[in-house]
């Protein structure tokens, strides 16, 4: 059982934009899918992944690293993510975060087979 399932966190609309998704993926035989998402600054974060992983991380999530969040306007990161968790209150193990199918949009790339995708990034539990 997925997250999205154990914890029905779907509404009907957003079950549509799944299958809507996945659909178009299909159509579109695309090989790769870029999730962005803006950070606190606006500022589009991302990452690249295999499409049928963008599939499956609609509905158990796709783990970031914090530094995505953890810059400044500059582009530079603010505190030393990758101390792990030896340090109590420095650094971070990273976050996983859950794509919203119902705020995706379709963003045409050159490359065969690749694709963009511009939706909202949520907590697991939003």
């Amino acid at each position: 059982m997925t997250f999205v399932a154990r914890h029905a966190l779907w509404s009907d609309e957003q079950k549509d934009a799944a299958q809507r998704m996945r659909r178009i993926v299909e159509e579109k035989n695309l090989e790769v899918i870029r999730l962005a998402f803006p950070d606190q600054h606006g500022i589009l974060r991302g990452k690249t992944i295999i499409a049928a992983e963008a599939i499956a991380s609609l509905e158990s999530g796709c783990s970031i690293t914090t530094t995505m969040l953890a810059k400044d306007t500059s582009h530079r990161t603010v505190f030393p993510v990758f101390i792990g968790r030896r340090v109590r209150h420095e650094g971070d193990g990273g976050r996983s975060r859950r794509a919203d199918g119902c705020r995706s949009h379709h963003l045409p790339r050159a490359a065969m087979g690749a694709d963009h995708g511009l939706g909202a990034v949520r907590s697991p539990f939003q």
